[in-house]
């Protein structure tokens, strides 16, 4: 049998010996460690929600308004009736995911099997998480659209509750023929007065249903994983003084004001892939608080990712036929944007 081990090695879905004959072979050999996954950093962007079992395979989240000012009540004359509406609405649907690696016999009972079974579980465990934040963050990366189809071929919603794309310079809303923006104006690169337009959006844009105006708690720079945007940003929120003059003492008003979020998959294809059109993107967010205080984005869970299988001699991991041992993991979630007031994006075009 012709033990030299082609270089680089070979890739396959199955881990055999006809495949991979390094794992067999008695050749004296070291299994390098795998690179690390990126950070799981979309689900700040989220509120997170459950489904139990049987209780179905979507959740409607819906908007509520009511009127904001009272009216004047003369002597003798009865109160104002107050309005209260049912704005737009969002389903979140079942989208399941999974990921099985199969063993031969041969594969794991000679030689050097043992050298990587913990790292082929190490690497299967992270699947379906890894997954689950590349589609939380293509969310943002798709948003200037309705929809995506995703590396699978399923269609992917990006829309909000009024049937338009995340974000855009003329969200609807549903009691008045008003809209609000959530793009930054002429999408600028990251800047002092880029990010006061933000800013500005995020007091004169931020409407109820009844076009009266509201105010959300914008916590934090959302940004594409690019070293020169972040280290603008977190220059810009660290600096001790003003962070764009050379004055000692004057107090920079944003130390305090936000927290930086890289996301390391905004610039990414369907795929995962890198796409460097996107790599100078970046936004505010209102992403702490509770209730209307924040963006409602929402993580809906069926099944925690976990490991459906651990196989061993007999049971239902391995294969009766062939004895191979199956690895598997599962999870089920998806996601929804219910409005785009709570997060304001500015897309540069390189």
């Amino acid at each position: 049998m012709n033990t030299q081990n082609p270089n680089p090695g070979n890739s396959g879905s199955i881990e055999a010996t006809f495949t991979f004959p390094e794992i067999s072979n008695l050749i004296q050999k070291k299994f390098a460690e795998r690179l690390s996954d990126v950070p799981m950093d979309a689900s700040p962007l989220y509120i997170k929600k459950s489904v139990g079992y049987g209780q179905g395979d979507s959740i409607q989240v819906n908007e509520q308004d009511f009127s904001t000012y009272a009216n004047a009540m003369p002597e003798g004359a009865s109160a104002t009736k107050g309005l209260f509406g049912i704005g737009y609405h969002k389903q979140v649907s079942w989208y399941r995911y999974g990921k099985e690696y199969d063993i031969t016999y041969k594969a794991r009972t000679t030689a050097q099997w043992i050298d990587i079974v913990a790292q082929t579980v190490q690497a299967m465990s992270t699947n379906v998480p890894n997954r689950m934040n590349l589609d939380k963050t293509h969310m943002l990366t798709f948003g200037a659209g309705t929809n995506y189809i995703d590396m699978d071929g399923f269609e992917r919603d990006t829309s909000t509750g009024d049937g338009l794309s995340l974000f855009n310079s003329a969200h609807f809303l549903a009691f008045t023929g008003a809209t609000y923006s959530n793009i930054v104006t002429g999408n600028p690169q990251f800047s002092k007065s880029a990010l006061e337009s933000a800013e500005f959006l995020s007091i004169t844009n931020i409407l109820d249903n009844f076009g009266k105006q509201k105010r959300m708690k914008f916590s934090h720079i959302w940004h594409a994983d690019n070293t020169t945007l972040e280290n603008d940003i977190m220059q810009f929120l660290k600096s001790i003084s003003d962070p764009v003059q050379a004055n000692a003492g004057v107090m920079n008003p944003y130390r305090s004001k936000y927290q930086a979020l890289r996301l390391s998959l905004l610039a990414s294809d369907v795929n995962g892939n890198p796409d460097t059109s996107k790599r100078l993107w970046w936004g505010i967010g209102a992403f702490e608080g509770s209730g209307g205080e924040r963006w409602q984005a929402y993580c809906v869970t069926w099944e925690p990712a976990r490991l459906i299988t651990m196989p061993s001699a007999g049971n239902n991991g391995e294969d009766r036929h062939n004895d191979n041992w199956s690895w598997g993991v599962r999870g089920t979630e998806n996601y929804a944007t219910l409005s785009g007031r709570g997060i304001i994006a500015s897309m540069p075009v390189i």
